[in-house]
């Protein structure tokens, strides 16, 4: 397959006209295979959609003057390095899982089997190994997650904590309320990061899960609800 690069000040926007063709596809890699199968592309927007994640190939690289807001939308221009996502499944209680994820980083993940924990718990569980709760703050890891670590056979079928809740928050709405442990914003795109409708109830339900009911999208939780496993992740460089 080709090698692609992503263009970092062209998130969130797409074009209506001017492209080669466009699809609905079920991953980021997915969009890229297409891309290098379609003989004249040389750039693609994926626009990661509940179900329908659009793919847009063009011929050649484009503009942000050229473009219009688009939520959850990333581009990549050919012949750049990236790598493929590649990842061993982590099991209940088991050893370090590592992965390659499609923007470049490279992290290693422990599944944990007990869902006897609150948010709180679960994250002092990763600190205490030098990690921290699964973080889902890119496109990249949102494809990640729900495409390729929520398949495994040990993940699939369960919910698990975010790293993540909007606690100290003054305005719930702010596309900054929710942050992670170390201050990273957690992107507040409704429909499209989150699951439909969420976060639905953002003054009690205060942390954030990803569940197999909700198509594995960001939703809020309360940060002591019972019934959440979780995963651990820390950096494999």
């Amino acid at each position: 397959m080709r090698t692609y690069k992503r263009v970092w000040n062209m998130d969130n926007v797409i074009q209506d006209a001017g492209f080669l063709t466009q699809t609905f596809v079920p991953s980021l890699i997915a969009c890229a295979r297409y891309c290098t199968e379609e003989g004249s592309c040389s750039s693609f927007f994926f626009s990661d959609g509940q179900g329908q994640s659009l793919c847009q190939l063009h011929a050649t690289n484009v503009s942000a003057l050229d473009s219009h807001a688009s939520s959850n939308t990333v581009y990549y221009v050919m012949n750049q390095p990236v790598p493929e996502v590649t990842f061993e499944c982590p099991t209940n209680n088991g050893g370090w899982a590592k992965a390659g994820l499609a923007d470049g980083t490279r992290s290693m993940f422990k599944l944990f089997a007990s869902t006897d924990v609150t948010q709180a718990h679960a994250a002092a569980n990763c600190n205490s190994m030098g990690a921290h709760l699964l973080k889902i703050v890119t496109v990249e890891k949102l494809d990640f997650v729900r495409n390729y670590l929520t398949q495994c056979a040990d993940v699939k079928g369960h919910d698990y904590w975010v790293d993540g809740s909007n606690v100290g928050a003054s305005d719930y709405s702010a596309s900054d309320a929710y942050k992670t442990a170390d201050g990273e914003v957690v992107p507040l795109i409704q429909n499209a990061f989150w699951y439909q409708g969420s976060p639905s109830n953002p003054s009690l339900e205060n942390c954030i899960q990803v569940s197999q009911t909700n198509s594995y999208y960001l939703d809020d939780c309360q940060c002591v609800q019972p019934g959440i496993k979780h995963i651990c992740e820390k950096s494999a460089a």
